[in-house]
């Protein structure tokens, strides 16, 4: 009976042990994002250089160091006055995206994890005055930390690079600063 009984608690404990670093988050990010222009095209001036943006995901932690990641990458209004060249024009520049990332975390002390990812997004952007829509297929990955305040909440900073197949704009950086709320 004792030779059944010591790893029957050794498992019991090991899955119970688990379940508390496993389980499903939601959370958003600010984000601010700066292109990278190739060429001299009127429809990359007019979806912006320099972007803010919103981020809603959900999450899913398989263990206390892999996670797996669903969003919508959307674009806070970017309305005014253009420039190409010597001509000046009104513009709404919007872009929006959904995204799947896997998430590395590196705990570093109780409550601070470094965080690696990389994924794949679909993004759209789209130039109102020019009647101009594109979607691309990007590819990203990026570096951050995150700090728990609680069991519960955490907050996080990571900055990413994007990489396009836009015709005129080919990547951009974006910098991230959110919440997120863990389920357990």
């Amino acid at each position: 009976m004792r030779t059944l009984l010591v790893p029957v608690v050794f498992v019991l404990a090991f899955t119970t042990a688990q379940a508390a670093e496993k389980g499903i988050y939601v959370g958003g990010n600010y984000s601010y994002s700066r292109a990278s222009d190739d060429s001299a095209s009127r429809f990359s001036d007019a979806a912006a250089e320099n972007f803010s943006g919103y981020a809603p995901y959900a999450g899913y932690k398989f263990n206390k160091n892999i996670a797996m990641e669903l969003g919508y990458s959307g674009l806070i209004e970017q309305a005014g006055n253009k420039s190409f060249g010597s001509t000046s024009y009104s513009d709404d520049g919007r872009y929006w995206g959904v995204y799947g990332d896997v998430v590395g975390m590196y705990p570093m002390a109780d409550d601070i994890s470094l965080l690696g990812s990389v994924g794949y997004a679909r993004v759209n952007l789209a130039s109102t005055s020019l009647s101009a829509e594109n979607d691309s297929n990007a590819y990203r990955f990026g570096f951050g930390a995150q700090w728990d305040i609680s069991n519960k909440i955490g907050v996080r900073a990571i900055v990413r690079y994007v990489g396009t197949d836009f015709a005129s704009i080919n990547n951009y950086v974006q910098g991230t600063v959110g919440l997120n709320y863990q389920f357990q």
